[in-house]
């Protein structure tokens, strides 16, 4: 399969994170770049209850069930919207709707980080059919064959590692189980087509909303965001290949959105595109989706949102105080502003975890100097970004409305500092806890204020630049006539060459550097650490040789796992981790013995073949991956028979415990 022969599946996953979205974003009165982004952000709200609500309807997953939801949703906000302008909003000053250039402005910065980030993946995938080799991918992969198979996306009973089903955010999962059921492709590829959608599309689409309500409807920091989205090698190009953190991947490219919204929201945008009622219904809209998308990005938004919110706060008293209402309006807002945050921080404490299976490996000034750098994780460091950032920090000191973005940067920093420096305990698991005290998905939330930072950096120097040409003298022409569109030609031609100079500048050092890093995780070859060719191929023939109830047994450090998610065939052991029960415990460690107990769970479970991968594991040494002894030295066991065998691997049937030699594969 090659990439143009995915290029439909794309197109069909990029529908299904706009198009249900679309009517709310309409209703709610969004126009131009803000319809766009409020179209994302609430499709994947949409996909996310209506897999909620489904099955208390006994409606088995489908494409069109997200319109269940997004239709009465539309109809109810834009009478809600209708009611509240009416009732309690004064007339607002006219709305600056976006025009037909910025639009086409907007796709073409949605086209360049596209591009440039569309490009590494390609390098590091190779092929469509590539798998992820990581320890996350196999339980993501599995979860979307156990979606399908069901019918239920719902993420309150995603329970592929647990006997009862539990709590686990399935917006991702959910979306690109309908990219299967509408093209037929594998799993695999739907996975790596929704990282092209999730990396290539949504986060610049979404650091272009962001940029439209900080910046206003300008061409010019649209386009450079845009450039710039590209630039950060922590997000998304380390997440899209580290774990793989599928939902996590989706959520953080989702986080400009809600911090957009929270923007507009609380009267802080600049040209707003949106009347105040559509504003705040949009947000409570949106942030559902991004929470089932991965819980931890509404804690981001929080503690990204205090300076933001502390600002308008002072904005908003400095009014009602001016308007002699200080006594009853400002207490209100004050008590209701500290009621909303001590909530935010008693959830934020109480859902913190105490894991400190990642633990710190830096000084406070490394981790410090890598957030600066932009580098977390790599090196070299990503200098032309860095100082673009570092000029915006300046600008947005002296422009009192983009003040808050340095304090939001500085929370970020401070995070990957307490996660990458300090040691393990009670303050590290306070403020890092909710990220599973994970550098790595710390780093990933850096960008989202360090490119709006670098875009205004960014805009004020070549604006500076701007303003000495229309200032110059032009000897022998006439000011007045001439001088003027020589000028704005000139203008125009620094734009250009800017845009010019800033692709090969960002892309050069940093960009290399993470993408030969992270190349293993996509290598498909013998070396590969999950799955081999020859390990496929052993799928291909118990997807063609297996009968459809047939459980198949198998170290899952080896990859075996993946059975599930290639052949539909259930895996006794669908991921690397879970809540096992004693007999699967007991046939991990005895299976080649075939006792009595040991029989009893092999027809307990169903269990009818076994996968022998060799003693190549995930990673090196882990005795976890030692567990399961009853799935070794099958070759010498009397319990099973060989099937197939493809290089290293090999299928086994059960032989033993009743089941004889005349058991069908068929």
């Amino acid at each position: 399969m090659s990439w143009l022969d995915v290029v439909p599946t794309f197109l069909i996953a990029l529908t299904l994170v706009v198009l249900p979205g679309v009517p709310v974003a309409w209703a709610l009165g969004a126009r131009g770049v803000t319809f766009v982004g409020i179209s994302i952000g609430g499709s994947v709200t949409a996909t996310a209850v209506a897999a909620i609500i489904a099955p208390w309807l006994n409606l088995p997953w489908q494409a069109w069930l997200p319109f269940l939801v997004s239709l009465p949703v539309a109809a109810t906000g834009f009478g809600l919207r209708r009611w509240w302008r009416r009732r309690f909003v004064p007339p607002e000053p006219a709305l600056v709707r976006d025009r037909w250039p910025l639009l086409v402005t907007a796709l073409g910065a949605v086209a360049i980080p596209a591009v440039l980030i569309g490009g590494v993946l390609v390098r590091w995938m190779v092929l469509p059919e590539h798998p992820t080799q990581t320890y996350d991918g196999v339980f993501h992969l599995n979860a979307v064959r156990l979606i399908l198979d069901t019918g239920n996306a719902s993420s309150l009973t995603l329970g592929l590692t647990s006997a009862e089903g539990s709590f686990y955010p399935a917006a991702w999962h959910g979306i690109t189980a309908l990219v299967v059921q509408l093209t037929g492709v594998p799993i695999v590829v739907a996975a790596n087509v929704m990282t092209f959608v999730i990396s290539c599309v949504i986060w610049p689409g979404a650091s272009i909303f962001v940029a439209r309500q900080l910046f206003g409807a300008q061409k010019l920091p649209i386009l450079i965001t845009g450039i710039l989205a590209a630039a950060f090698v922590s997000f998304p190009l380390y997440l899209s290949a580290y774990g793989v953190l599928y939902p996590y991947l989706l959520a953080v490219a989702l986080a400009p959105i809600l911090l957009g919204l929270l923007v507009s929201a609380l009267g802080m945008a600049r040209g707003v595109g949106m009347e105040t009622p559509g504003r705040w219904l949009a947000l409570a809209w949106v942030v559902p989706g991004a929470t089932l998308a991965h819980p931890s990005i509404l804690f981001a938004l929080i503690a990204l949102s205090l300076p933001l919110s502390v600002q308008a706060l002072v904005r908003h008293l400095g009014r009602v105080r001016a308007e002699g209402r200080m006594r009853t309006v400002g207490i209100a807002t004050i008590f209701g502003f500290t009621a909303a945050y001590a909530g935010g921080a008693l959830i934020w404490l109480n859902t913190a975890t105490s894991d400190n299976s990642w633990l710190p490996h830096l000084t406070v000034i490394k981790a410090a100097g890598e957030a600066v750098l932009n580098v977390p994780l790599v090196r070299p460091a990503a200098f032309a970004v860095s100082a673009l950032m570092l000029l915006g920090i300046v600008v947005a000191l002296v422009v009192e409305r983009h003040r808050w973005m340095v304090f939001s940067w500085l929370i970020l920093v401070f995070l990957y500092v307490m996660v990458a420096a300090w040691p393990p305990g009670v303050l590290r698991n306070a403020f890092t806890g909710i990220w599973y005290n994970n550098t790595q998905r710390l780093a990933g939330l850096i960008p989202i204020m360090a490119l709006p930072l670098a875009v205004l950096g960014t805009t004020a120097l070549i604006r500076w630049a701007q303003r000495r040409v229309r200032t110059a003298r032009t000897p022998g022409l006439d000011r007045e006539v001439a001088g003027r569109p020589l000028r704005a030609w000139a203008a125009v031609a620094i734009t250009a060459l800017a845009a010019g100079i800033l692709i090969p500048a960002t892309q050069t050092g940093a960009v290399p550097a993470v993408e030969h890093k992270m190349a293993a995780q996509y290598r498909f070859s013998e070396k590969s650490h999950v799955l081999s060719p020859d390990e496929v191929a052993i799928f291909e023939i118990v997807a063609r040789e297996t009968p459809p109830d047939a459980v198949i047994a198998g170290n899952p450090w080896n990859g075996s796992a993946l059975v599930y998610a290639y052949t539909g065939r259930p895996a006794l052991f669908p991921h690397l981790s879970g809540e096992w029960s004693d007999e699967q415990w007991l046939l991990a460690e005895g299976l080649t013995s075939a006792t009595a107990e040991v029989c009893e769970a092999v027809h307990s479970y169903g269990i009818t073949h076994v996968l022998d991968f060799g003693g190549r594991k995930l990673f090196k040494n882990d005795p976890r991956a030692e567990k399961f002894p009853g799935f070794s030295s099958l070759k010498k066991s009397d319990a099973v028979t060989l099937v197939a065998e493809q290089g290293k691997a090999k299928l086994y049937r059960v032989t033993a415990c009743g089941l004889g030699t005349s058991g069908s594969d068929e």
